[in-house]
């Protein structure tokens, strides 16, 4: 989000909401010209490690403060806008009438948290920790949501690249990571053949794979190249929007050993090299949640990030690029169980180029 952009949907009447990333010094100075209510500070993607270690909203709201917006219209935008723009005109202000749901903080710079009210009711003190008792609601869930992945099991045979040559070299349809965006390039690589196996192990290629949920009988294979991990793999079934089983890898043997842990888990994210599992979420209700304590999985979590930076992945946020290599809406080119999707033709494509 540019500030040509933000200023373009505001005449237009457009309500504007702005992620961290789009928090820039331009971005700053464009909004302090804005009226208060035209736009929002929003979230996208924030993961338990995140969540718990450097917050939700209060986060960019910190931010926002450090770029030199005035605090009156950078709380309006974290709290009475965001609630508007979801029609929920019961809270967001102190008010006569509306819910009190109040967060007391310490300054107007680091806002840590001294007191929380929830309807009123004071539910937490920095001192004192949680003055409510916290109540486990798993027994709530639904069976169905507990078991939503059908097992199978992954070999080293269906993670075969089959060719449509028997020996020689092919080009294929490859997926380039970019270290500073979720968007992705399409490229164009050559791959030797021999005896109609692509010979991609020990290439500048990884391989991606993605498994119907439901059922592995229907999955695709692709190429990934770029700032992803140079050794060892993961597999994960929090891939947008659908959640299917993604397993992305620099050889069969780590890939095969990732996703059977994800499997056996009904769902998570698995890292493994050299057949060992060095970082490991399960996320059992419906592939996507925990039902682990916020703090164990902000630690998990932050361990798997940190172990994908230390198998080479070169991307801001390696758990965001892996979740959003599945994500059919965002360009350019994105991997489905029905094979390779071109987000900007809007079709699925052939893995191999022939005659190209």
């Amino acid at each position: 989000m540019t500030s040509e952009l933000i200023i373009e949907r505001v005449r237009k009447g457009v309500f504007v909401e702005i992620q961290e990333k789009s928090l820039t010094e331009d971005v700053i100075e464009t909004l302090k010209k804005l009226p208060a209510g035209t736009y929002a500070f929003v979230t996208d993607d924030v993961d338990a490690a995140k969540l718990v270690y450097e917050g939700h909203l209060d986060h960019i709201l910190r931010k926002a403060l450090k770029l030199g917006l005035e605090p009156e219209k950078a709380f309006y935008a974290a709290t009475l806008a965001p609630a508007n723009r979801m029609r929920l005109y019961d809270r967001g202000a102190l008010t006569p009438g509306k819910i009190a749901d109040v967060i007391v903080v310490s300054d107007l710079e680091q806002l840590d948290v001294i007191k929380v009210f929830k309807e009123g009711k004071l539910i937490y003190t920095k001192d004192r920790g949680f003055l409510i008792n916290k109540v486990s609601h798993v027994s709530a869930i639904p069976g169905k949501f507990l078991s939503s992945i059908k097992p199978f099991k992954i070999s080293s045979k269906i993670l075969e690249v089959k060719a449509p040559i028997s020996y020689g070299e092919i080009n294929v349809n490859v997926i380039e990571v970019l270290p500073h965006t979720t968007f992705t390039r399409k490229r164009k690589e050559t791959v030797k053949v021999f005896n109609s196996k692509v010979l991609w192990e020990n290439t500048s290629l990884a391989l991606a794979a993605v498994f119907n949920r439901y059922g592995y009988e229907r999955y695709a294979l692709g190429f990934v190249k770029g700032a992803i991990l140079k050794k060892g793999a993961i597999a994960t079934t929090y891939a947008h929007d659908s959640h299917n089983l993604l397993v992305l890898g620099r050889n069969v043997n780590d890939m095969v050993k990732a996703a059977d842990y994800v499997v056996k888990g009904q769902g998570g994210l698995a890292v493994v090299c050299d057949n060992r599992l060095l970082a490991y979420q399960k996320l059992p209700v419906g592939g996507i949640m925990s039902l682990d304590n916020s703090e164990k999985v902000a630690k998990n979590i932050a361990l798997i990030r940190e172990t994908l930076y230390n198998l080479g992945y070169e991307h801001f946020d390696p758990i965001k690029s892996i979740s959003t290599l599945t994500l059919t809406v965002s360009p350019e080119l994105k991997i489905t169980p029905r094979g390779l999707f071109d987000v900007v033709e809007n079709r699925i494509i052939n893995l191999f180029e022939m005659g190209n």
